[in-house]
């Protein structure tokens, strides 16, 4: 089998007849997003129910995503929509990494943003001053960090002024993440780590990076739930394996691959060490529908 032919670790398929048995050995579910609960605005079949059945169940849900497009209350309301349940508190964006990362850092200076909204109010409610292009005029002399997450309006100008203020060594440069693609309901798109490159290469820096598998997202959820973040109960779920699966991995958390985003199961087999899941599944519904409902064992 493949396994013997790359020489791997196997990994164990998750069944539908085995979830609550599965479910029973974690405390803690740490979800990736895009690609797991939803791709695009199109719920996957099953996530909601899974997130009714771990409440149930008394668990402990975080949910942690490298999209730094949109706010924890964006995100609120993204949820809302697709009427699964959530609180503010639990939802820990790449977005909301960079404010707690430049507040832990004692940063003092303003923020030129390349990127979206999400950035913007997380470094507003956080009370960092910081400037956009469509704030600028002429460039600021007061910006002391560049930081950069998806800008789907990136341009050659923005490129430019981020350049400009990189020339000055003491000023840093901050990415939410890196993640080349992410998925959109049709296809992958274009992710936050092109406009990384692009600035990185002008700059002939390398940005500090925040987002999965880096560790200041990592810290903010120890910070967050120091009691309840027991590395043997928690279980990480994704569909990225150099992001999710090994941001896991970085927190000693048992790790889940679902097959409905980025990652095909091929990929698993082929990942190193660092990126390998402990188990696999098609997707969240596997977990939460009954049998009749994924198998013909009605």
């Amino acid at each position: 089998g493949i396994n013997a032919e790359y020489g791997l670790l196997p990994m164990n398929e998750v069944r539908s007849e085995d979830s609550a048995h599965f479910l029973a050995q974690f405390e803690t579910f740490v979800f990736d997003c895009d690609g797991v609960l939803w791709r695009g605005s199109e719920p996957i079949e099953g996530a909601r129910e899974l997130i009714e059945l771990l409440r149930s169940l008394n668990k402990t849900i975080i949910f942690v995503t490298n999209n730094s497009t949109s706010s924890r209350k964006q995100y609120c309301k993204k949820f809302e929509k697709l009427a699964i349940s959530v609180k503010e508190t639990e939802i820990f964006g790449s977005s909301y990494a960079a404010a707690v990362y430049l507040l832990n850092i004692n940063f003092k200076g303003k923020v030129y943003v390349v990127g979206s909204q999400g950035i913007t109010d997380e470094l507003e409610l956080a009370n960092i001053p910081f400037s956009t292009f469509h704030h600028e005029e002429n460039p600021d002399e007061t910006i002391e960090a560049v930081v950069v997450g998806l800008d789907i309006h990136l341009n050659y100008e923005r490129i430019a002024r981020a350049q400009k203020y990189l020339f000055n060594p003491n000023c840093l440069l901050i990415a939410t993440n890196d993640d080349s693609t992410f998925p959109a309901a049709e296809r992958l798109m274009p992710g936050a780590g092109v406009m990384v490159s692009a600035i990185e290469k002008v700059s002939g820096r390398k940005a500090t990076v925040l987002g999965k598998p880096h560790p200041t997202l990592l810290q903010c959820l120890q910070a967050a739930y120091q009691n309840h973040l027991n590395p043997k109960t928690t279980l990480m779920i994704g569909d990225r394996l150099e992001t999710d699966v090994a941001f896991g991995k970085n927190g000693g958390f048992k790790t889940l691959l679902v097959l409905s985003g980025v990652a095909s199961l091929e990929d698993a087999q082929k990942a190193d060490e660092n990126s390998k899941p402990d188990f696999w599944a098609p997707s969240v519904g596997t977990l939460s529908l009954p049998e009749g409902r994924t198998s013909n064992s009605a």
